[in-house]
């Protein structure tokens, strides 16, 4: 006879401790993680859709014709450009200090009196590079070879003690597209944006020789 109140016999696979509650967990996590590594290894492979965003990717590809991000590719070109000049244009009044107030004669004289990097006469936005040599000599005479110096220097003869007329432009960025607009150096140091039309009288006045190269009134 048995006693009623001892317990029945554990299964086979139990008398070892094998049906503890603990082993069913860890299964289960395990299958979970199995399932989980799969799923990454046929994301990766391209055998199940990424669903994870992609914010980064979907900001960089916004069309470059979208007239929002045009305006703002534009304008920050532009301010890059302007603070290229306003650096040329504290150069060339450093320049003046050491010259009784004169202007150099050249982009290369400017260059060459203090050692300066040539990215300075660059437009960021341009197709040009910076000038490139072993010496600064050597840069400073490549440096209006073509295709490394994106600004046009109509400061020869000015001078930074009054007698220069306000409006007088020391420089001008050459535009990057027929009917652009340009920034402009002006003597005492003021830059200027403006639009093609203007840019034509300033174009005009240099070629025909009439110098100091003034700012066209509006």
């Amino acid at each position: 006879m048995t006693d009623s109140n001892q317990p029945p016999p554990l299964p086979l696979d139990c008398r070892h401790g094998r049906c503890h509650p603990l082993w069913g967990t860890l299964a289960i996590s395990l299958c979970a993680v199995v399932v989980a590594m799969l799923i990454c290894l046929l994301v990766f492979h391209g055998l199940l859709p990424d669903w994870t965003p992609h914010y980064t990717t979907a900001a960089r590809t916004l069309p470059a014709t979208d007239p929002v991000t045009a305006a703002a590719i534009a304008d920050a070109d532009r301010a890059k450009s302007a603070a290229n000049l306003d650096k040329i244009g504290y150069l060339i009044h450093e320049y003046c200090g050491d010259h009784n107030g004169d202007f150099p004669d050249s982009f290369p004289t400017l260059l060459l009196e203090g050692n300066y990097v040539s990215s300075v006469f660059v437009n960021p936005a341009s197709t040009d590079t910076p000038a490139v040599g072993p010496t600064q000599q050597a840069i400073a005479d490549k440096l209006l070879a073509g295709g490394h110096c994106s600004y046009v220097y109509l400061g020869r003869g000015l001078d930074c003690t009054g007698s220069s007329p306000e409006d007088a432009i020391a420089a001008y960025e050459i535009p990057l597209h027929p009917g652009d607009g340009a920034n402009v150096l002006l003597v005492y140091g003021d830059v200027k944006y403006v639009d093609a039309a203007h840019v034509a009288k300033i174009i005009a006045q240099a070629k025909a020789g009439s110098f100091p190269v003034r700012l066209p009134v509006p």
